[in-house]
């Protein structure tokens, strides 16, 4: 066990000490500081997490919905890249992407997304703000923050979903927007190191 570890567990146990109930301890802001840190580590050890997409609602739409329109996002931006038959060549995705799903305030469903490879900002946000409401594009600056923003909706309730690419896929032929965001990509790399 490294220090963090063994200072985790030692306020865990300070926390279960002082609850009657267990489940308490569990709901402690100790606990839950815990498990977002940890479930953080993991998810930043993951990949090298390079683009940040939050997708929004308009309306209110059941889960199952909201996921299913993020699963056509996917497959449009695979078949933008890779042609109709994608799948073929790079099974679910060709990029690994992290998505948590939590509800705003108005108790509604929107996304939060971390993406590894290039995709095509324009696509996202023309079709998602036609099919459900709003997109947002970034390049990512500060990937511990970006993770750790990310992680902290596991213990508020949402939920995470991990998606790893068996290897790194290049098309061929590479599209424009691939070509601009690796370019945006380098240059928050370039940004980041001399700041």
């Amino acid at each position: 066990m490294n220090d963090t570890e063994i200072e985790n567990q030692e306020s865990l146990e300070n926390v279960f000490e002082r609850c009657d109930n267990p489940s308490e301890a569990w709901n402690s802001r100790v606990a839950r500081k815990i498990l977002s840190s940890t479930n953080a580590d993991w998810i930043f050890s993951l990949r090298h997490w390079s683009i940040f997409i939050t997708l929004t609602f308009r309306d209110e739409r059941p889960p199952d919905i909201a996921k299913s329109l993020f699963e056509k996002l996917i497959k449009s931006l695979n078949e933008n890249a890779f042609g109709k038959h994608y799948t073929k060549i790079v099974g679910h995705s060709y990029f690994s992407y992290v998505r948590a799903m939590e509800y705003q305030k108005r108790d509604v469903v929107h996304f939060h997304v971390m993406v590894d490879q290039p995709v095509n900002f324009e696509r996202i946000h023309t079709l998602w703000n036609s099919w459900a409401g709003f997109a947002h594009t970034d390049i990512i600056k500060d990937k511990n923050d970006v993770v750790n923003y990310v992680c902290k909706y596991i213990v508020k309730g949402g939920e995470i979903y991990p998606f790893l690419a068996k290897k790194e896929f290049t098309p061929k032929v590479l599209p424009y927007w691939w070509k601009l965001a690796e370019t945006k990509m380098e240059g928050k790399q370039d940004e980041k190191t001399i700041s």
